[in-house]
């Protein structure tokens, strides 16, 4: 088929091609071109994922805020409208949010989310890989780092605690501790008739002659003819219950577990003063002609329309007066201290010691919201606030005590939750034997 110089010639043109391609420069090169080219892809491919994590972070971040702020009733509008949007997206945001909002230990990541600063944690983290970047381009890593701040974004928000029985030290008994059941608060008037309340809809009604107690727009009580100058009040709130309700004068008062508030029938028409002992939270009235005082453990604290909270329990040696909103004068004996918003008067019964400090008041009344927040707190306080509410008596050994514990707890989970968390995140053992824990 070819001639014999035709298949010199084509031999001659396979001889050239075969040295070219096998020439080791060539194979070098190709190696290296072909290198660059993947790296090149990587960086492209890398960029844009890292400018989708980066998106998706910062949405997490933002929806994050909203859900918390739901939670702790301070969402705005515009917030409420970005919400909306990402629930519409699809099915699984709406069941990732009702997952959120009914989850018992929830309030406690909400609490550690909001106080951790992890978007700018994570704009600091980006920034420090930029700076080194510049000497050695690594998208790849930068990429796994985006997806691992992705994943702590959302481990801040909904990680749920995985309790593994084998390890806990919480020595279950016959009877659960939080199955215990719960007293109601009870109202003793002025002459002598007393009666169980609940519900959050009780206030009282000053008539001509008397008083009216209501239960929403139901009757519980009318009492004509029997109120007198010096006719009391008094609502006892039993451990594991706290309660509050509207006095006659618009006041509204939350009383907390193993506390107890005395006040008139009707009040004074020059004044307003009231006896309490355990911990409330007040929310006073404006009423410039009648000032209200608040008499609890030899302080007179005396208010015009504010906002406040005293705990004063009989087993506990500090009696605490914290304002929230408007200004009270505390009277200790011949002297007077002045309290502005987010102060605390604090005074040793022992030794008669008063000081006044700066505090966060939302972790002071968080017990009105339904749960405890507890941030640097000594373990001894911890304990102090827990056993009343589920009313056990809680041992601590001498090292112990002065264990620092941050966190929230739900009033509404049992007690055993609280002991395995503080197990997990302290040196600590805790042991139940009916109404008596002991924590070493």
């Amino acid at each position: 088929m070819f001639g014999k110089n035709s298949w010199r010639t084509f031999s001659q043109k396979y001889d050239i091609i075969y040295n070219f391609f096998s020439h080791p420069p060539f194979f070098s090169w190709l190696c290296v071109l072909t290198i660059l080219m993947i790296f090149y892809w990587d960086i492209t491919q890398a960029k844009d994922m890292l400018k989708e994590e980066q998106d998706k972070i910062k949405e997490t971040l933002s929806i994050s805020d909203k859900i918390s702020d739901i939670l702790s009733k301070e969402l705005d509008v515009g917030s409420q409208h970005v919400l909306d949007s990402w629930l519409a997206q699809n099915e699984q945001n709406k069941a990732l949010f009702n997952k959120i909002c009914s989850d018992n230990t929830i309030r406690e990541k909400i609490y550690n989310y909001k106080n951790s600063d992890a978007e700018q944690a994570f704009n600091d983290f980006l920034k420090a890989r930029k700076q080194r970047s510049n000497r050695r381009i690594y998208y790849r890593f930068l990429s796994g780092a985006a997806v691992i701040a992705i994943c702590f974004g959302f481990w801040a928000l909904i990680r749920i605690q995985e309790q593994e029985t084998q390890n806990l030290q919480v020595t279950e008994t016959e009877q659960q501790l939080s199955d215990m059941p719960a007293n109601k608060p009870v109202l003793t008037l002025g002459d002598g008739t007393r009666m169980n309340v609940w519900g959050d809809n009780l206030y009282f009604k000053e008539t001509e002659k008397g008083q009216k107690i209501m239960l929403g727009d139901s009757l519980l009580s009318q009492k004509e003819d029997s109120i007198t100058a010096d006719s009391y009040n008094t609502l006892e709130v039993p451990l594991r219950c706290d309660f509050n309700f509207t006095m006659s004068d618009g006041t509204r008062v939350w009383i907390n577990a193993a506390s107890t508030l005395k006040y008139p029938a009707k009040f004074a028409a020059d004044s307003r003063t009231v006896y309490a002992s355990g911990e409330i939270y007040l929310e006073v009235a404006k009423d410039a002609g009648r000032p209200f005082y608040v008499v609890v453990d030899g302080i007179t604290v005396k208010v015009l329309g504010t906002s406040f909270n005293i705990r004063a329990y009989a087993d506990e040696n500090d009696t605490k007066v914290t304002l929230l909103e408007g200004k009270i004068a505390a009277q200790i004996n011949d002297k007077e201290y002045t309290l502005t918003p987010g102060k605390q008067l604090k005074r040793d019964k022992t030794f008669g010691e008063t000081s006044v400090r700066t505090v966060d008041p939302a972790e002071i009344v968080s017990w009105t919201r339904g749960y405890y927040i507890f941030k640097k707190a000594r373990l001894q306080e911890v304990v102090n606030t827990l056993k009343n509410w589920y009313g056990v008596n809680i041992m601590l050994s001498s090292g112990a005590s002065d264990i620092i514990y941050t966190g929230v707890v739900n009033k509404e989970e049992k007690l055993e939750v609280f002991l395995r968390r503080l197990e997990e995140v302290s040196n600590v053992k805790c042991s139940c034997n009916g109404k008596f824990v002991t924590i070493y």
